[in-house]
């Protein structure tokens, strides 16, 4: 099995209390797809408070379909999402965001022509107050991120900006965030730097349902683990389980 699973330290991930957890997101019997073609049916996940959540699958699975569904981008043909407990099944995805669903897309989307603290202002543009005092939580929580406030986003690296994409989305405080593909197209060096900063904000209290190429690294860092597999969800599994499973390593891990 692949080296990375000795990478990042996941102490303090709190194990024991993972049962008595509420669930800020819920995706229940979801069918979405686009147009008229159905892409994934009978979808299931829940996101815990305080904890991570990846979903793994091959290319072409449909973790992106989920996702969109969540976000209200694609179409759903069944099924109900809620976000701490309301239910936005019908609503926009401007809505859902008002409601607390915060989103970071695949390509560290940032403006490049802007400082770190100017885009992490645009992050906050919702809240009447408190702004300021966000951008320093930012800071605390994304020390490098402090080091580079008056650097335009465009001079950032790779890593860098992917941080700057994850504090511009906690800059407006939401339930839960998504996270699409954050290492994709990063330096083995960067994907450490990246996936070690997912840990530390799911250890400062953020609830986050994670898509992520590295199966493996996903695994090592998540309290629960979702498989999309032929357009539908597994049961929620323990990610040390899938790990130290032969299947699951051969099929998602590149491994065995």
């Amino acid at each position: 099995m692949s080296d990375d699973r000795a990478v990042i330290d996941t102490t303090g991930r709190d194990d024991g209390s993972l049962e008595r957890t509420t669930e800020v997101l819920q995706v229940a019997g979801v069918a979405a797809g686009y147009g008229r073609i159905q892409i994934v049916q009978d979808v299931n996940i829940s996101v815990p408070s305080a904890r991570l959540v990846a979903m793994i699958g091959l290319n072409g699975a449909g973790k992106s379909t989920v996702l969109k569904a969540v976000l209200g981008f694609s179409r759903l043909f069944a099924g109900r999402i809620t976000i701490a407990g309301e239910d936005v099944t019908q609503l926009r995805p401007h809505e859902r965001v008002a409601r607390g669903l915060g989103y970071v897309p695949q390509g560290r989307q940032v403006f490049p022509d802007l400082t770190v603290v100017e885009n992490l202002r645009m992050g906050g543009f919702l809240l009447r107050n408190g702004a300021a005092e966000s951008v320093q939580e930012m800071f605390e929580l994304f020390p490098r991120l402090r080091e580079r406030a008056r650097v335009v986003a465009g001079a950032l690296s790779g890593g860098e900006q992917q941080m700057l994409a994850m504090a511009r989305a906690l800059m407006g405080k939401p339930v839960v965030l998504i996270l699409d593909e954050p290492t994709l197209g990063l330096a083995p060096a960067l994907v450490e730097q990246v996936m070690e900063q997912v840990l530390s904000m799911r250890h400062s209290g953020y609830s986050i349902l994670m898509v992520e190429q590295n199966a493996t690294l996903a695994l090592k860092i998540s309290d629960y683990a979702y498989i999309i597999d032929g357009g539908t969800s597994s049961e929620r599994h323990d990610p040390a389980l899938l790990m130290d499973s032969d299947e699951v390593a051969r099929k998602y891990l590149g491994a065995r």
